[in-house]
């Protein structure tokens, strides 16, 4: 058998494909295990499993009997049926054998909504019917667990459950909308009231008191405009004083920085008139001091002239341009 040959080729459990067993003609799968000594292998154990055995079909039977139409197969990676709790014949397609081998090589658990496929001829009223199928892999046999049930039926009490929370949140409604029309016409006149009293506090009459609170949210509320109130009225008061406060403060100020103006004006004037006084000393000075220099210069120069020979014309006609230079100079000064 293939399981018994790939059992020692690969030295682990092997299953079979399932078939029908000729003896019996029940449908099976054949179980090879290898026995290990020394490290080798040194025998088989082998077996068949019944898939038509009570172990196999009570889970199975168990799943299904959660609804009128609720349903439980054993299929193959093919999606044909091993065994199933409707009436599909051994290793047919499955009743949802689309979705079964998308789910088989999904190696993951589903749960979609899928159309009824049997081709049997008994199942003509129901094919195309919808589904809700949850489907899980084995982990030793590429073999899958379906159960699943139609989805009107699944999703029954869903609907029950969204229908009573429609009538439950109607009569809710209804309460809380008779509540309410009894509880206005007691809270409106006290609401009007602190409309009016919060409204003469945004327009800044703060002065005028709220009137008496009441019990309940309304006199916690005017308790809590009132203390607002209060709290304004002080801040603003305060404000005032610190602003008459502030105003003093910047007079006081603005006083002395026109003092300190006037005497910084008054010393500017002074250091001007002194640097004025200093320029004229000193020009006086230099004009004096220069003009005497340039005197004695200029009557060197003639006296130079009048001591050279006759025939020196050309130191003659220097030491002139020199004293006309310099009586110039004098002249400028």
């Amino acid at each position: 058998m293939p399981a018994v040959r790939l059992a020692f080729r690969r030295g682990e459990l092997q299953v079979s494909d399932p078939y029908r067993d000729p003896i019996s003609g029940q449908p099976v799968a054949a179980i090879a295990l290898p026995a290990w000594s020394d490290g080798r292998i040194s025998g088989l154990v082998f077996g068949l499993v019944d898939l038509d055995s009570a172990a196999i079909k009570a889970p199975l039977s168990q799943a299904a009997s959660l609804g009128v139409t609720g349903h439980a197969s054993l299929v193959d990676q093919d999606g044909r049926s091993l065994f199933t709790t409707l009436d599909i014949p051994f290793q047919s397609p499955g009743e949802h054998s689309t979705f079964y081998r998308k789910a088989m090589l999904s190696r993951q658990a589903l749960i979609e909504t899928v159309p009824f496929e049997s081709d049997l001829p008994e199942a003509d009223e129901t094919r195309g019917e919808k589904h809700v199928m949850a489907f899980a892999r084995l982990k030793v046999e590429p073999w899958g667990v379906a159960v699943g049930g139609d989805l009107d039926e699944t999703f029954a009490g869903v609907g029950r459950l969204r229908l009573g929370m429609v009538i439950l949140g109607g009569l809710t409604l209804a309460c809380v909308w008779a509540a309410t029309l009894v509880g206005t016409r007691s809270l409106l006149g006290p609401v009007r009231e602190l409309t009016a009293a919060a409204q003469r506090i945004a327009d800044g009459r703060l002065r005028t008191p709220l009137p008496a609170s009441q019990d309940g949210e309304i006199g916690v509320m005017a308790n809590a405009l009132e203390r607002m109130r209060l709290q304004l009225l002080s801040s603003i008061e305060a404000l005032a004083d610190w602003n008459d406060t502030l105003e003093a403060r910047v007079r006081e100020q603005t006083d002395s920085l026109r003092q300190q103006q006037a005497i910084t004006r008054h010393l500017l004037r002074q250091v001007i008139s002194a640097q004025e006084e200093e320029r004229g000393r000193l020009a006086r000075e230099l004009h004096d001091e220069i003009g005497q220099t340039l005197t004695a210069v200029e009557l060197g120069l003639e006296r130079l002239a009048t001591s050279l020979p006759p025939g020196e014309s050309t130191a003659q006609r220097r030491l002139e341009q020199m004293r006309a230079l310099t009586e110039r100079a004098l002249v400028d000064l």
